[in-house]
């Protein structure tokens, strides 16, 4: 029988952070293309790998990232097999899509090593020289280390930040119910993760190009919120909801349980759900929803024509303006590329912001691949493994019960 393992870090939302940087991430940019290890420095450094052990070796040896163009597949990682059956890696897949992101290689005194797909830093990117020196100019450009992918970068940059302006003062996130309630039901804002981008072209665009550094200059939810109205069983219990969402105008933002009405007119309501598969859905059909969702967004609805209804409430009255020197830092830097012509390292910035600000909320979840037999973990056997490879994606029967 094949499972997922889930590890559970909902209390490292990245703009709730439990802990502080106290050094930057120092790793040296490579890339392997067929068997051939490319390292980059003044003098680059090409080597023949003989296979999955040598590229250990070599990867605890010089520091290494190395990047790939993809994992499964025609032209996929050749060496996919033997990380499976090593017990020192852990197969890292995306939530939405299902794909392989990362390989992380446990070595020596917990040091830890990556494998990352390019595709990480933008769609179709493919490991070059050119977007080996690209991303290299970015992490230097921000000076937070170097990280496997634009929302590491940026989550540790905002921590990084985050630490050095507490200087010595008391940091409080908000508690678990709501962590937890944000991890089960939160949507954030995710363009990337819903489950039909092609059909609903016009939403992936808005979403995507949605301005999140510029709402985020005008503050943030931190510390601990005020807690008011029932907990309302979803669909049940009725006596728990209430038409009167006035309460709302007291607090800067708030993140609430909702029931919304969609009438027949409506053709595409502003709201999206997540699914079970985990990816987000933009409602379309007539009908009523269950869900958990930003003050923001219910004025949407409201403004839409839908009928909404609240249950139990999160409220900050102020918001937090802590970012603002990693946003104003993250946007210059993306018009200075931008008026330089530098498009691949504009875009890798751009991709940063996205996921930093757009990933609020969604499903922090790391994916694992394994299989279960008798309650022990075992790897997969390289049948399953070859016809990963021929359909270039992870079949959802291998690795979800």
């Amino acid at each position: 029988m094949s499972a997922r393992e889930v590890v559970d870090k909902s209390g490292w939302l990245s703009r709730w952070p439990d802990y502080f940087p106290r050094s930057n991430r120092d790793r040296t940019l490579s890339f392997l293309v067929d068997d051939i290890l490319t390292i980059s420095g003044e003098e680059p450094q090409q080597f023949v790998v003989n296979d999955y052990w040598h590229l250990k070796v070599l990867m605890f040896r010089f520091n290494l990232d190395v990047y790939v163009q993809k994992f499964l597949g025609k032209n996929g990682f050749r060496w996919i097999d033997n990380a499976v059956r090593d017990d020192k890696a852990s197969i890292n897949l995306a939530n939405a899509s299902r794909s392989i992101v990362s390989i992380s290689i446990k070595g020596p005194h917990n040091s830890v090593r990556k494998i990352v797909a390019s595709s990480a830093w933008g769609w179709r990117k493919q490991p070059t020289m050119d977007f080996i020196h690209a991303l290299q100019e970015v992490f230097d450009s921000f000076d937070y280390g170097v990280h496997p992918s634009p929302g590491s970068l940026g989550a540790n940059s905002v921590k990084t930040i985050i630490g050095a302006e507490l200087d010595g003062k008391r940091y409080t996130r908000p508690g678990n119910p709501l962590r937890r309630v944000l991890l089960d039901y939160g949507c954030g804002g995710r363009a990337d993760e819903f489950d039909e981008p092609r059909e609903y072209e016009d939403a992936f665009t808005f979403d995507y190009d949605n301005f999140y550094a510029r709402k985020a200059l005008l503050g943030v939810p931190a510390g601990r919120p005020e807690e008011t109205g029932l907990y309302a069983d979803f669909v049940v219990d009725d006596l728990a909801w209430s038409e009167d969402i006035t309460i709302l105008d007291e607090y800067a933002t708030a993140f609430c349980q909702v029931k919304v009405t969609v009438p027949d007119n409506i053709s595409v309501a502003p709201f999206y759900i997540r699914n079970a598969d985990g990816s987000l859905h933009w409602i379309t059909e007539p009908g009523v929803y269950f869900w958990w969702h930003w003050k923001q967004m219910i004025e949407c609805m409201l403004h839409a024509g839908c009928k909404v209804e609240i249950g139990h409430i999160y409220g900050w009255r102020e918001l937090d303006t802590f970012l603002e020197a990693f946003i104003t830092r993250s946007l210059n830097l993306r018009y200075r590329l931008k008026y330089e012509k530098k498009k691949l390292q504009e875009s890798m910035v751009k991709q940063m912001i996205v996921s930093t600000f757009g990933s609020f909320g969604m499903r922090p979840f790391v994916l694992n691949w394994f299989r279960v037999k008798g309650g022990r973990k075992e790897i997969y056997p390289s049948l399953i493994l070859r016809v990963c490879q021929e359909k270039d994606y992870l079949p959802i029967t291998s690795y979800i019960q």
